[in-house]
């Protein structure tokens, strides 16, 4: 069996540390709709103009996508409109403007029956 070389245990390290340490947004139930009208109006209402008209976002937008983006991104790509709303390239310029992330993992909570 071959030896594991220091270039490639060093590659093999970063990976698994990433993974574990990167920040990870709170784990969420895509189907509450509470959480869904809550993501809706704090983003995409604000963001839209700008998304759809290409024009500079506003300062409520960016704070907003601040403040909810990490949480709201994954209950967001579960819905058809908030998927197809922020897939736009006229998305990515809101997000890189207002400078939040653009790829984020989404770890989603299975219901429980009581």
């Amino acid at each position: 069996m071959k030896k594991m070389s220091r270039s490639n245990f060093a590659i093999f390290l970063f990976v698994i540390l990433a993974s574990i340490f990167l920040p990870i947004p709170a784990m969420i139930n895509p189907t509450d709709p509470a959480e869904l009208k809550l993501c809706q109006d704090a983003i995409v209402v604000p963001c839209l103009e700008a998304i759809n008209t290409g024009k500079p976002p506003s300062s409520t937008c960016c704070t907003n996508l601040h403040n909810h983006w990490t949480s709201c991104y994954c209950i967001l790509n579960q819905v058809p409109d908030g998927r197809s709303t922020f897939s736009t390239s006229d998305a990515a310029v809101v997000l890189e403007t207002c400078g939040v992330p653009t790829h984020l993992h989404c770890l989603m909570r299975t219901q429980v029956a009581n």
